[in-house]
């Protein structure tokens, strides 16, 4: 899948070494065709999916307004709970439904959930919005989304201030943001990007980034224990995968294709194992300014001849 890329760079292995050369016209040249195609890709997606031509599976949901709650009593039939109590062995249940704007940059969320210490579960609901946000909580504990679409730009989903989250098998086109959080788990989504800050105990796993979607990957910033595994990674004319001023991360069993494939900046106690790191523009794999970092088992390769593999500056084990 990785020869029908857009950013497809020529396949030539290189010398772990760091060279210092200016970018030549040729490397900027590729870029701006790799830019104009993600664009085409994207505007077409936008189209296909305004006429309904993108398949989803929406024609047994039942229209519904955007859900808006805040508080453990705000979870009643109006604002969208189809069963459920609120408890542990009995989670409130928000399913079923299609919310979908007709016009364009609505600030209204598709689903805003804060302020609650009640179990619930989103599922099957399809949401598509441009120009709004998607599903937004604050605050909140014990969530489980699963089984739904978030096609709201640019934040398909925001976490802040929550805990004990499950996000699992679903569809976000575009950006998720999970920030000041703790026990955050993502397992088995397609998803544009993920942007992770000052949160803990965070898991990726299994989940791919979607092709021609206009993110790069994941972004862990001021995080620490995380973990990112046996999930697809591509980017475009970016970093697909990039650690900064973190601690205790761990990258193991990925696939991960970009310019900069990946990019660890000021960080400490990271794990990077049995990675499939391809192609790249410019250093496959970057490590600057690091201690305490384990790289082992990976197969790094596709480069041009213009950076090498893989950079370390000021980075040690």
């Amino acid at each position: 899948m990785f020869g029908n890329r857009s950013c497809k760079t020529r396949r030539q292995q290189r010398p772990a070494v760091i060279l210092d050369r200016s970018r030549t016209s040729m490397v900027t040249e590729r870029r701006m065709l790799s830019s104009t195609l993600l664009i085409i890709g994207l505007l077409i997606v936008v189209s296909l999916s305004a006429r309904g031509m993108v398949s989803t599976a929406t024609s047994s949901l039942q229209p519904h307004a955007p859900i808006m709650i805040n508080g453990n009593s705000d979870f009643n039939p109006n604002n969208g709970v189809t069963g459920g109590s609120g408890t542990a062995s009995g989670p409130y249940i928000i399913q079923g439904w299609n919310i979908s704007a007709s016009g364009c940059c609505s600030t209204i969320p598709g689903i805003s959930i804060n302020n609650t210490s009640a179990y619930f579960i989103i599922r099957n609901v399809y949401l598509n919005a441009w120009a709004s946000p998607g599903i937004i909580t604050g605050n909140v504990t014990n969530r489980v989304i699963r089984d739904s679409h978030a096609g709201a730009y640019r934040w398909g989903m925001i976490l802040d201030s929550s805990r004990n989250i499950l996000i699992s098998n679903d569809t976000v086109p575009y950006d998720v943001s999970t920030s000041s959080s703790d026990n955050i788990t993502f397992a088995n989504d397609s998803v544009s990007d993920v942007y992770i800050s000052s949160s803990t105990n965070v898991t990726i796993a299994d989940d791919q980034l979607l092709w021609f979607a206009p993110g790069c990957g994941a972004s862990v910033d001021n995080s620490s224990n995380v973990n990112i595994s046996g999930s697809t990674f591509y980017g475009c004319d970016c970093t697909a995968v990039a650690v900064s001023n973190s601690d205790h991360v761990s990258l193991t069993g990925n696939n991960i294709a970009s310019d900069t494939v990946l990019s660890v900046s000021g960080s400490s106690f990271v794990e990077i194992s049995d990675n499939q790191v391809t192609e790249g523009i410019d250093h496959g794999v970057s490590l600057v300014s690091c201690s305490a970092v384990l790289f082992q088992g990976n197969n790094v390769r596709e480069s041009t001849d213009q950076y090498p593999l893989v950079k370390i500056d000021g980075c040690k084990e």
